[in-house]
């Protein structure tokens, strides 16, 4: 969008209400996208991951709705930008705040498009057209939520699963630890994966002195005979 304005510039319409307001906009809104996608390089709580994607959704709705604004309201159709927003909140929260979220972008393009008509007389009121976008969003936001309900639970059934794994994982390693009998895994080049505390004691390969698996460590030339 920006690009665009940059290039065409007073032959569009973006940013024909307020230019300078337009592209000030529009640098602040590449800054927070880069920012939001840096964040998550971070290792944060749960909580302030919640709070980090909340403030991000609500700047990047207030943002829209101002660009909105700029560029002549709810009839540039830039106002319709709002649904990407809330279709990310239906899917990452829960119903009260995915509302929420439709409520706060409503209102903002509601306001927006008053705020217009005020500033502007000669401006056309386009209120309907606010209002059947806010329905639009409310529809986007309750049409979505069963799919974010549904991605969610899948969430929660994988970190169970990949929880049970890890701990069936320990348990096999300690029943492997706890046998006498030597026990060796090697892929299909032959090349050892993991050995157990009898096989080091019985196997008399230099390699085998340590716990830790070498990655080229290979069976020993009796051992691969019998494979």
């Amino acid at each position: 969008i920006l690009l665009i304005s940059l290039a065409y510039g007073v032959a569009t319409t973006l940013g024909g209400v307020d230019p300078e307001l337009f592209q000030n906009l529009c640098y602040f809104y590449i800054g927070m996208n880069i920012v939001s996608l840096l964040l998550p390089m971070l290792r944060m709580s749960q909580l302030v991951e919640v709070l980090q994607h909340s403030v991000i959704l609500v700047l990047d709705i207030l943002t829209l709705a101002l660009i909105s604004y700029t560029c002549g309201g709810v009839n540039s159709g830039m106002a319709h930008l709002l649904i990407v927003p809330i279709a990310t909140a239906s899917i990452l929260f829960g119903i009260r705040m995915s509302t929420f979220y439709a409520a706060v972008a409503t209102i903002a393009a509601i306001y927006s498009e008053i705020y217009a008509y005020l500033t502007t007389p000669t401006n056309e009121s386009y209120y309907v057209q606010a209002g059947l976008l806010g329905f639009t969003l409310f529809a986007t936001s309750l049409s979505l939520q069963y799919l974010g309900q549904r991605i969610r639970q899948k969430d929660v059934i994988n970190r169970a699963q990949a929880a049970s794994i890890r701990s069936l994982q320990v348990i096999n390693q300690q029943i492997i630890e706890r046998m006498q009998t030597g026990i060796v895994v090697v892929d299909q080049e032959a090349r050892v994966i993991n050995f157990n505390e009898s096989a080091r004691k019985f196997l008399l390969h230099p390699a085998f002195a340590n716990d830790v698996v070498p990655g080229n460590l290979v069976l020993p030339p009796v051992l691969l005979q019998e494979l």
